[in-house]
């Protein structure tokens, strides 16, 4: 198995994810690219290489670590790209959406519409509650039902010996991120857009979708993998996070890099 992240062209294994047993994430037969970043620009490039013996998959790897690669600006800090830590693409649709780092008051997003074609557009989002539900994101990744999951890189918003922290589950529904029951934290309104949160992996450094709602996560506190489902999420804004369920797998053992996501994809040949 081989987890894998890219922050400034750096490649990085993770310490000890190759002794995956259960269940396998991303195997040596299935290598899936697709996220690359500078500091102040967004390059958007996709490789996927499926059902390859081990060793071609290596020098698959190796190659794309080693040759050339031509590399085609789709987006800057003029659309507001700042510090972007993942993107992917709404299923089904040609929106990019990007996730920021932000700062001491969460993170944001820019959507771009039409990715890479000659009438692209982008538009930057913020929802009023990312202080602690998109508290300095890692990593994003979209559902098959356009619904999609992001992570923090933080132990906790509240104070400095909780752990009360993990994935929060978005609508990809640009009507509702960032759009409904915003405020200032009025006591008794909404917590902003958000669909649900669940809070057992502080300094999440990852994040891959399986279906519907379930999403593993890279959980850098605790230094294993988790499997989340919020399962019937609490609606825009809510906290009754009593449906998730949530499955540790203490046998496999990842290490967190500081300021360094670790995305994830799912080898679904495996499930």
């Amino acid at each position: 198995m081989i987890f894998h992240t890219l922050q400034s062209y750096n490649y990085v294994r993770i310490p000890g994810a190759n002794k995956l047993s259960s269940p396998q994430l991303i195997s040596k037969k299935n290598y899936l690219m697709k996220k690359i970043f500078t500091t102040s620009t967004v390059l958007a490039w996709l490789a996927c290489c499926c059902c390859l013996q081990n060793s071609f998959a290596q020098n698959f790897i190796d190659k794309y670590l080693t040759d050339p690669l031509v590399y085609t600006t789709i987006a800057s800090s003029t659309n507001s790209i700042n510090k972007p830590r993942d993107l992917d693409f709404k299923p089904n649709t040609n929106e990019l959406w990007v996730v920021n780092y932000g700062g001491n008051n969460g993170g944001n997003v820019v959507i771009l519409y039409g990715a890479g074609k000659p009438n692209q557009t982008s538009q930057y989002r913020k929802d009023s509650h990312t202080g602690h539900f998109m508290m300095y994101p890692s990593a994003l990744a979209f559902s098959d039902n356009g619904e999609w999951g992001s992570t923090p890189e933080i132990k906790n918003t509240a104070n400095a010996n909780s752990t009360f922290m993990g994935p929060s589950l978005w609508s990809g529904d640009t009507s509702i991120t960032a759009r409904v029951c915003q405020n200032n934290w009025v006591t008794g309104y909404p917590l902003g857009s958000h669909l649900d949160m669940l809070h057992q992996s502080p300094f999440s450094m990852g994040i891959a979708a399986d279906s519907l709602k379930i999403f593993w996560v890279f959980d850098g506190y605790n230094g294993n993998i988790c499997k989340y489902d919020f399962n019937i999420d609490h609606s825009p804004g809510y906290d009754n996070h009593s449906a998730g369920k949530i499955w540790r797998y203490s046998d496999v053992a990842v290490v967190r890099e500081v300021g360094v996501p670790s995305h994830m994809v799912l080898d679904r040949s495996c499930i």
